[in-house]
Protein backbone atom coordinates (compact mmCIF):
# COMPACT_ATOMS: atom_id res chain seq x y z
CA UNK A 1 0.00 0.00 0.00
CA UNK A 2 2.75 2.57 0.95
CA UNK A 3 4.58 1.51 -2.78
CA UNK A 4 1.22 2.61 -4.11
CA UNK A 5 0.65 5.37 -2.14
CA UNK A 6 4.40 6.70 -3.54
CA UNK A 7 4.16 6.02 -7.16
CA UNK A 8 0.78 7.86 -7.08
CA UNK A 9 2.43 10.80 -4.95
CA UNK A 10 5.58 10.79 -7.79
CA UNK A 11 2.90 10.81 -11.25
CA UNK A 12 1.12 13.70 -9.59
CA UNK A 13 4.34 15.83 -8.96
CA UNK A 14 5.64 14.70 -12.27
CA UNK A 15 2.55 15.86 -13.89
CA UNK A 16 2.11 18.63 -12.50
CA UNK A 17 5.64 20.19 -12.90
CA UNK A 18 5.49 18.77 -17.21
CA UNK A 19 2.19 20.94 -17.26
CA UNK A 20 4.12 24.00 -15.55
CA UNK A 21 7.05 23.91 -17.58
CA UNK A 22 3.96 23.50 -20.68
CA UNK A 23 2.83 26.46 -19.26
CA UNK A 24 6.18 28.45 -18.96
CA UNK A 25 7.03 27.59 -22.54
CA UNK A 26 4.22 29.08 -23.65
CA UNK A 27 3.61 32.31 -22.06
CA UNK A 28 7.75 32.89 -23.34
CA UNK A 29 7.20 32.15 -26.88
CA UNK A 30 4.16 34.29 -26.59
CA UNK A 31 5.70 37.10 -24.60
CA UNK A 32 9.00 37.15 -27.10
CA UNK A 33 7.08 37.56 -30.83
CA UNK A 34 10.89 37.91 -32.36
CA UNK A 35 11.77 34.41 -31.62
CA UNK A 36 8.54 33.23 -33.58
CA UNK A 37 8.45 31.96 -37.08
CA UNK A 38 7.10 33.91 -39.66
CA UNK A 39 4.60 30.87 -39.81
CA UNK A 40 3.87 31.31 -35.73
CA UNK A 41 3.48 34.97 -36.38
CA UNK A 42 1.00 34.78 -39.20
CA UNK A 43 -0.97 32.28 -37.09
CA UNK A 44 -1.00 34.36 -33.47
CA UNK A 45 -2.28 37.54 -35.75
CA UNK A 46 -5.27 35.29 -37.25
CA UNK A 47 -6.22 34.18 -33.44
CA UNK A 48 -6.58 38.23 -33.33
CA UNK A 49 -8.20 38.35 -37.06
CA UNK A 50 -5.47 40.26 -38.30
CA UNK A 51 -4.03 39.37 -41.27
CA UNK A 52 -0.99 41.08 -43.00
CA UNK A 53 -1.16 41.34 -46.52
CA UNK A 54 1.69 44.39 -46.86
CA UNK A 55 4.39 43.20 -44.33
CA UNK A 56 7.44 41.93 -46.18
CA UNK A 57 9.62 41.20 -43.32
CA UNK A 58 9.62 39.51 -40.37
CA UNK A 59 9.60 42.84 -38.25
CA UNK A 60 6.69 43.89 -40.19
CA UNK A 61 4.64 40.72 -38.51
CA UNK A 62 6.71 41.36 -35.12
CA UNK A 63 5.18 45.13 -34.93
CA UNK A 64 1.80 43.90 -35.75
CA UNK A 65 1.27 41.26 -33.16
CA UNK A 66 2.99 43.39 -30.61
CA UNK A 67 0.53 46.21 -31.46
CA UNK A 68 -2.15 43.59 -31.06
CA UNK A 69 -1.30 42.24 -28.02
CA UNK A 70 -0.96 45.64 -26.57
CA UNK A 71 -4.10 46.50 -27.58
CA UNK A 72 -5.97 43.54 -25.88
CA UNK A 73 -4.21 44.17 -22.78
CA UNK A 74 -5.51 47.62 -22.73
CA UNK A 75 -8.96 46.42 -23.34
CA UNK A 76 -8.65 43.91 -20.25
CA UNK A 77 -7.55 46.73 -18.22
CA UNK A 78 -9.24 49.57 -19.02
CA UNK A 79 -6.47 51.84 -20.24
CA UNK A 80 -2.81 51.97 -21.50
CA UNK A 81 0.76 53.33 -20.62
CA UNK A 82 2.01 55.88 -22.94
CA UNK A 83 5.16 58.48 -22.66
CA UNK A 84 4.74 61.47 -20.82
CA UNK A 85 4.62 64.57 -22.93
CA UNK A 86 8.34 65.60 -23.51
CA UNK A 87 9.79 62.56 -23.27
CA UNK A 88 13.11 61.96 -24.35
CA UNK A 89 14.98 58.76 -23.36
CA UNK A 90 12.81 55.17 -23.17
CA UNK A 91 9.70 56.20 -24.33
CA UNK A 92 9.53 53.52 -26.76
CA UNK A 93 9.37 51.41 -23.61
CA UNK A 94 5.89 52.40 -22.53
CA UNK A 95 5.00 50.82 -25.19
CA UNK A 96 5.89 47.59 -24.96
CA UNK A 97 3.32 44.78 -24.18
CA UNK A 98 5.22 44.40 -20.75
CA UNK A 99 4.62 47.86 -19.64
CA UNK A 100 1.01 47.27 -20.17
CA UNK A 101 0.43 46.62 -16.13
CA UNK A 102 -0.46 49.88 -14.24
CA UNK A 103 1.75 49.06 -12.01
CA UNK A 104 4.64 48.40 -14.16
CA UNK A 105 4.23 51.65 -16.05
CA UNK A 106 3.73 53.61 -12.96
CA UNK A 107 6.77 52.51 -11.86
CA UNK A 108 8.49 53.99 -15.02
CA UNK A 109 8.95 57.69 -14.52
CA UNK A 110 8.75 58.53 -18.35
CA UNK A 111 5.44 56.84 -18.39
CA UNK A 112 1.81 57.63 -17.75
CA UNK A 113 -1.22 55.85 -17.82
CA UNK A 114 -4.13 56.99 -19.46
CA UNK A 115 -7.60 55.39 -19.05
Amino acid sequence: MRAFVWCLLLTIALSTSSSALEGQEEESRQADATKMSVKDLKAALKEYGLKCKACSDKGEFVDMLNAARAEEARKQVGGSCRPREGCEQGCDLCSSQSSQAQGVCGAMSFCEWAA
